[in-house]
């Protein structure tokens, strides 16, 4: 009888342990069907936050690495098309190396656009937050900052200019 309340004490205090360590390491999940809080590094070193989204337009997250083929084509796409997205922020997410980034905007023309921004998320906080296994990965969210749907891999323009309008 000892042993089994024993093995069922430890088992107990070991799953516990097992919780509280997830939430620690890891932190409670956060909802993400709705934009939640954050800040986020600019390339300039600025900080943008949920709050820099300007009101009344949809966003569109979009976690790129600059050496994925597939995140160069979106970029090309998106650079040559922004005008299409006049009522969409988009967001381009990157973990990479800010040297990296940056030569990324540059080559691929994402600068001084009114409609992108370049974001570096060193930490990848962002990555586990909205639980990005993939990239090119994408989560547009409408003007009232509800989620609208996620788009994993190269995605052509037109799937996400309909997804916006609809």
């Amino acid at each position: 009888m000892k042993n089994i309340l024993y093995f069922i004490v430890t088992l107990a205090g070991i799953a516990l342990f097992g919780v509280l360590g997830y939430k620690t390491l890891y932190g409670t999940k956060v909802n993400t069907e709705k934009i939640p809080e954050f800040s986020i590094q600019q390339l300039d070193n600025q900080l943008f936050t949920n709050k820099n989204i300007p009101q009344g337009k949809n966003i569109l997250f979009l976690f790129f690495n600059p050496d994925c083929i597939h995140c160069q084509r979106e970029a090309e796409e998106f650079s040559k098309n922004h005008q299409k997205f006049q009522n969409t922020q988009i967001l381009f997410i990157s973990g990479r190396n800010l040297a990296e980034i940056k030569a990324f905007a540059e080559k691929y023309d994402l600068n001084g656009k009114e409609n992108i921004s370049i974001l570096y998320d060193g930490s990848r906080a962002f990555f586990r937050v909205f639980e990005v296994k993939s990239i090119p990965y994408m989560i547009l969210y409408n003007t009232d900052g509800q989620k609208v749907r996620t788009f994993k891999g190269e995605t052509k323009l037109d799937k996400i200019l309909q997804a916006i309008k609809n």
